[in-house]
């Protein structure tokens, strides 16, 4: 994960939780983090997730990435490091059709409280979008029959939003659409900060992920955590209604 100030851009080294990978990172209107659950060297596939913030350009990009069917196993990291050197070199940010795999990319774009997004999706992996009021909500599809012909989508959010990236592995081994979104809001109202977040995160994605899974949420427009996590309280309360005592 890098983030940049002026010219420059930062690492964000991960840490390990058990056999996860995880990072984060928080600063004033933006905020990240990224796993990587499972035993991803026992299993060979896939790469690191992909997490790059230009703050002064207020231009980003998230990905994951999955081995796909009949893909040599390298492919997903040959194709984060073209994503990589596309955006850090100011050239391609999308994936040339020789490089395909099964993954999920979001760019983004900030202008005042407008984000404006494109989406370039291949397989089962997908890409979400939420505002605090409507929740989530997908941006891209899903691929039939583990495609991993190229898909593009484009749209905007209003600032404060939240991006999401979710590699194919959390929902091959049985996550569901409305079940991330629940998982996502519970463990981000348990959280003192993101460190924290991420890690029961981790923890939680880690009961689906048998042959690994990625996520990437990325967080635009928030004064600080405090205030993402609150935004985000009515919208878990909403999914996970308190049952009325004594009723008949």
């Amino acid at each position: 994960m890098t983030t940049g100030d002026g010219g420059a851009l930062m690492d964000v080294l991960p840490g390990a939780r058990g056999t996860d990978r995880v990072w984060n990172h928080v600063e004033a209107g933006f905020a990240a983090l990224a796993l990587r659950s499972g035993d991803v060297r026992g299993h060979g596939g896939g790469a690191d997730p992909l997490v790059l913030f230009h703050r002064p350009r207020g231009r980003g990009v998230a990905a994951v990435f999955d081995v796909g069917e009949r893909q040599a196993p390298d492919v997903p990291a040959r194709l984060r490091a073209l994503l990589e050197e596309g955006f850090t070199t100011g050239g391609r940010t999308e994936p040339a059709p020789e490089s395909l795999t099964t993954f999920a990319g979001i760019t983004f774009d900030l202008a005042g409280s407008e984000v404006s997004w494109t989406v370039h999706q291949a397989g089962d992996a997908r890409c979400y979008a939420a505002e605090p009021r409507s929740g989530l909500r997908p941006v891209s599809g899903g691929g039939p029959n583990g495609s991993v012909q190229v898909s593009t989508w484009t749209g905007h959010e209003t600032s404060p939003c939240v991006l999401v990236c979710v590699s194919k592995g959390f929902f091959v081994a049985g996550g569901t659409p409305p079940g991330f979104e629940r998982l996502l809001w519970e463990t981000l109202l348990s959280a003192q900060d993101i460190l924290h977040w991420s890690g029961l995160l981790a923890d939680r994605t880690r009961s689906f992920a048998g042959s690994g899974a990625s996520v990437v949420v990325v967080a635009l427009g928030f004064e600080d955590f405090a205030a993402l996590r609150a935004s985000f309280r009515e919208r878990a309360d909403f999914l996970n209604p308190v049952p009325e005592q004594g009723r008949a």
